[in-house]
């Protein structure tokens, strides 16, 4: 039987297990997974806001409780976990204290089940901007941040830094890095750092990129010469990404929306998204294409409605399946 490229793919679903409710509504979707033919699944653990990280206890009782139920389920699972970056100050990495110790507390966070814990970086607050806004400064910082992270890693290759997008709305925030290929390059020359590539914040990046070249103005935390890669990411925001091959451990998978007069919607359920529904599963098999890594996980970062139904997540694993990607 011929062996599909998506193979090696496991998908997860985000688990917020700070709400239990909203944990078990996703266990309940892992059961439905498995009705439709999924052979492998999975989950990652969301601690989206910094005080997320309390009763740590308590959420890794409740994630071995899914992690046993998974592993019933299903013939292969993956977990994964994604650090805090809200607010700005406790959780940039770069500047906070706080960060650092959640990060370590998340290294020791059910470390026998979770093969990936996904990082933003790039981002820091408002007020500390002088620091890092010249290409020499961040070459600087990313050189000394690449090696702090590996070091905290304790050579087990399990951290990555995600791809971000610039410019951004989080608020009293500045970005200073995280969506140019070289950036990760410089963190990644550390053995135990890794890159999770993300679909939507690529697509909205490729969007951004065409308007800077559109208007002739780079925006905060870009320089002139970064216009090569500025005109990579509007050409193709996936190719970009490509050459750092086997330094691509996850994939935060999912599409954007654009509204009228908005910011962009992360999530939106496939294939409700702007991207053309073959193009978006043909990036899926590129990144797969890229690197060596035996099982990738795939988080489907899809935004619901209401979280105790899953119908968004729903709808887009019934797509995947459609797809081939559930066997």
């Amino acid at each position: 039987m011929e062996k599909k490229w998506w193979n090696g793919v496991v998908f997860e679903q985000d688990i917020y297990l700070a709400k239990e409710s909203e944990a078990r509504a996703r266990m309940k979707i892992a059961e439905k997974a498995k009705q439709i033919g999924f052979l492998r699944f999975g989950g990652e653990f969301l601690f989206m806001k910094s005080n997320d990280v309390q009763d740590l206890e308590k959420q890794e009782e409740l994630a071995r409780e899914i992690f046993k139920q998974h592993e019933n389920l299903f013939d292969e699972t993956y977990f994964s976990i994604h650090c805090p970056w809200i607010p700005t100050d406790s959780t940039s990495i770069e500047t906070s204290l706080e960060a650092l110790q959640t990060l370590e507390k998340l290294l020791s966070f059910a470390p026998d089940l979770v093969s990936v814990i996904n990082l933003h970086f790039g981002i820091v607050p408002l007020d500390r901007k002088s620091v890092f806004d010249s290409f020499e400064k961040k070459k600087e910082v990313l050189e000394t941040l690449g090696g702090v992270l590996n070091d905290l890693n304790h050579n087990d290759q399990r951290i990555c830094v995600e791809t971000i997008l610039m410019p951004s709305d989080l608020p009293d925030s500045f970005f200073y890095s995280g969506m140019l290929p070289s950036d990760f390059k410089f963190l990644t020359k550390n053995k135990n750092v890794g890159v999770t590539i993300d679909t939507c914040h690529a697509g909205i990046s490729q969007e951004n990129c065409r308007e800077m070249l559109q208007k002739n103005a780079l925006c905060e935390g870009l320089e002139k010469k970064d216009l090569d890669e500025v005109n990579a990411l509007a050409k193709d925001p996936i190719e970009a990404y490509l050459s750092l091959g086997n330094k691509i451990w996850h994939v935060h998978y999912s599409d954007y929306k654009n509204r009228p007069g908005q910011k962009p919607l992360h999530g939106p359920p496939f294939p409700d998204g702007e991207r053309n529904e073959n193009d978006l599963w043909k990036d899926l098999e590129r990144i797969r294409k890229a690197t060596d890594k035996k099982k990738l996980g795939a988080t489907l970062e899809i935004v619901e409605t209401d979280y105790l139904t899953c119908s968004n997540m729903w709808q887009s694993l019934q797509w995947i399946a459609r797809q081939g990607g559930s066997k």
